[in-house]
């Protein structure tokens, strides 16, 4: 007859387990046990860090600021030179998706490249702002002419859109 002793999890309120650290060999409950490359560890010796593409630097920011503020008065300015101010129709929703995903694919690509790969919330709250600065410009352009911007469905609606796919690809 075989006897399998369970030990108690160093924390008292979890689960007795037979469960231990592969590397500092101390009782780990199932609620505890964090599964790495090199086996199952307990929190202690799992060493909870950032994946590497999240640990940003100031250099990152300042190359995606950088970018992003040279990037917005550019697409603004195309913005303003090839987009036609078109009402609610069918037409004007196709022009304004394929507008929002080209606007956010370029400011994503853009910033990845410029910080190398990393992603992250605070680069992704930089793009939307650089986004936002994009159809500020356009609307800067047009001299806020308030007939331009109440009949204009295509800037707002291309620029939800790029926020969204930019959003997600530097997730």
């Amino acid at each position: 007859m075989i006897k399998i002793f369970q030990k108690q999890c160093n924390s008292e309120w979890h689960l007795s387990s037979q469960l231990s650290c592969g590397r500092c060999e101390r009782t780990i409950c199932p609620d505890c046990l964090i599964h790495t490359p090199g086996g199952t560890r307990c929190r202690t010796c799992a060493e909870m860090r950032k994946a590497p593409a999240y640990e940003l630097k100031l250099f990152h920011y300042v190359v995606a600021i950088t970018s992003s503020t040279s990037m917005a008065p550019i697409m603004g300015y195309a913005m303003f030179l090839f987009v036609p101010v078109l009402g609610f129709n069918f037409i004007s929703m196709i022009i304004a998706f394929i507008l929002g995903l080209t606007i956010g694919t370029l400011h994503a690509t853009i910033i990845s490249k410029v910080t190398r790969g990393k992603k992250g919330k605070s680069l992704q709250l930089i793009t939307v702002a650089s986004i936002l600065c994009t159809i500020f410009i356009r609307y800067l352009l047009v001299d806020f002419d308030q007939r331009i911007i109440e009949s204009d469905i295509i800037s707002p609606l291309a620029c939800f859109i790029g926020c969204i796919y930019a959003w997600q690809r530097l997730d």
